[in-house]
């Protein structure tokens, strides 16, 4: 074998490694994908059997602000007033808006969901 065929050799051997490699990694990423989807889904379905979560989702879904209360750039007040709003609920609206933050964290970037 002369140097001119080795090297074509090893060119045809580059090119199959580095397609390869890009098929591997094409899959893995899907398969990260598939597995990040499933953990969410497994996260939201905790968090409906937490009963502080479903209180507060509830209190969140069904509220009914009189919006006079809350004036722009008096972050304070509005707070004072939001927590007044709620009530003894309090504590389990923010645990349920607390858990719809880590939803967004983990949710996947794609159309999908």
């Amino acid at each position: 074998m002369d140097l001119d065929t080795a090297a074509a050799w090893a060119e045809v051997f580059g090119l199959v490694t580095i397609l390869g490699a890009a098929i591997y990694s094409w899959y893995q990423i899907k398969e990260l994908r598939r597995s990040r989807d499933s953990t969410t889904a497994m996260s939201l379905a905790a968090n409906f059997q937490n009963e502080n979560f479903v209180v507060g989702l509830t209190a969140i879904m069904n509220m009914d602000f009189d919006k006079s209360k809350f004036k722009s750039g008096e972050e304070q007040e509005n707070f004072k007033a939001f927590r007044a709003h709620f009530g003894d609920d309090w504590p389990k609206v923010m645990a349920a808006t607390g858990a719809s933050d880590s939803w967004a964290m983990t949710a996947p970037l794609s159309p999908t969901l």
